[in-house]
């Protein structure tokens, strides 16, 4: 006796699931975070679940009614090479709205805290999928970037609020060697050194100026944003 369908092709279900799947990882959390809405969260995570269960009905069907263990062989088979396409669409799922809040950054609306927190529960539930350290990595490489722009614009401002210049052209001239050491169409910031070099050769390498360039290194070698209160209130 062949199983009864379910009424989803094979194509749908290899869609359904890894997108149901997502959509239980990332959604819930972006709208408790923004929204500040558990309620809304719940119902979002149960409409993923649904998503999930309804993509698997033809084969939760066939449990009960063929071979048990050859089928379960067979679905096990295919799990494996669908978590590994899973972990794939979730990287890039992350990467597309982690480079989108950290754009979004830079014409205000929501405050960098919530940002950083939204960045560190997505990262988390990437890494709770399995996703490897490269996918991680490259998850968040344009969000690592956006961070370098932040950084630079903090050191930026302390090194010029630190000179006191009252003459113009001598405002003027240390506003643009700060903005050399940023490449912003590209989200390219010059590393610390640069603006470590760039104020001790103007003698105006300050304790506050020290301090934030060595945040930036840290953030640098450790991918660790250090006073981080400090930091999103800039």
């Amino acid at each position: 006796m062949s199983p009864p369908s379910s009424g989803h092709s094979p194509i749908l279900e290899r869609v359904l699931f890894p997108l149901g799947v997502v959509f239980i990882l990332v959604v819930p959390i972006m709208v408790a975070v923004i929204f500040h809405d558990a309620t809304a969260s719940w119902i979002a995570a149960l409409c993923g679940a649904f998503v999930v269960m309804s993509s698997k009905s033809s084969t939760l069907a066939e449990f009960s009614l063929g071979p048990l263990r050859a089928k379960m062989r067979e679905t096990l088979d295919e799990a494996a090479a669908t978590v590994e396409q899973l972990r794939e669409l979730a990287t890039s799922m992350t990467y597309a709205v982690l480079t989108d809040l950290m754009a979004a950054s830079f014409m205000g609306g929501m405050s960098n805290e919530t940002r950083l927190k939204l960045h560190d529960e997505l990262i988390d539930k990437l890494g709770s999928l399995g996703a490897t350290k490269d996918q991680i990595k490259r998850a968040e490489s344009e969000w690592r970037k956006g961070i370098d722009i932040m950084y630079h614009r903090i050191i930026g401002a302390n090194i010029i609020t630190a000179t006191n210049l009252t003459n113009t052209n001598d405002q003027n001239q240390l506003s643009a060697a700060v903005q050399a050491l940023l490449h912003f169409p590209n989200w390219i910031s010059a590393p610390p050194s640069e603006f470590e070099t760039l104020s001790r050769n103007r003698d105006i390498l300050t304790p506050e100026v020290q301090r934030w360039i060595d945040d930036f290194r840290h953030f640098r070698q450790a991918n660790e944003t250090r006073r981080r209160d400090e930091f999103a209130s800039e």
